[in-house]
């Protein structure tokens, strides 16, 4: 039965007994036979004790449920933020690759893209991978901060080389290596991507709760 339909019979309940109470021929009544009034009595205590145990242990439920919903929202919060920094990394890598496709290549388009390519991968460094319990999580993190930091040395080294010598001849290294990032990272978001679609919110049995954290 609902919660606060119980509470309202309860609180029914005890209306009726406080006017019963209060009624002079009730109170005659209960004069003349003690030995019932004192069964009432007791029957009262009990359902008042009862009535007490009742709402302490619902609070408790649902304080724990709140906390799983909040652990839940924590952990679901903390994917979702580890895969749009990697989908950053691998939407930096398509645009590294993608350069000299529609126009002849600009140093200074390598330039902006390897500064940014250098934040998303720092951020990647920062995270603590102790934070999370999915593979697909922690796979994705290691592999990719590795193919992020190997495309942000190649695409400095690249801009290095040919800002000094002139040489086109290292776009076709750089965008190989930026194709390479963005197929390995491409595959890890899938994967994290599936995995928080998946992460089901804790259920409202209170009874499942206790496993369902663990």
């Amino acid at each position: 039965m609902n919660g606060l339909v119980m509470l309202g019979l309860w609180t029914l309940v005890g209306a009726v007994i406080a006017l019963l109470a209060g009624w002079s021929p009730a109170l005659k009544w209960a004069n003349e036979n003690a030995g019932f009034s004192s069964w009432v009595q007791a029957v009262g205590s009990v359902a008042a004790i009862g009535l007490a145990v009742w709402v302490v242990q619902r609070q408790h439920r649902l304080e724990l449920r709140r906390q799983a919903i909040a652990d839940w929202q924590t952990k679901r919060a903390a994917l979702q933020g580890v895969l749009q920094v990697m989908s950053g990394v691998y939407s930096v890598a398509e645009k590294i690759a993608s350069i000299g496709c529609v126009r002849p290549p600009v140093l200074m388009d390598l330039f902006h893209l390897a500064v940014e390519l250098e934040v998303l991968v720092s951020a990647l460094s920062r995270t603590d991978y102790l934070r999370f319990e999915t593979h697909s999580a922690i796979e994705g993190l290691s592999v990719s901060e590795s193919l992020g930091k190997a495309l942000l040395h190649s695409a400095k080294k690249g801009h290095e080389r040919m800002r000094q010598a002139d040489a086109p001849d290292h776009w076709p290294a750089i965008i190989a290596r930026a194709n390479e990032c963005a197929a390995g990272i491409k595959v890890r978001t899938d994967r994290l991507y599936a995995d928080i679609v998946v992460l089901e919110p804790p259920p409202k049995s209170t009874h499942s709760q206790a496993s369902w954290a663990r």
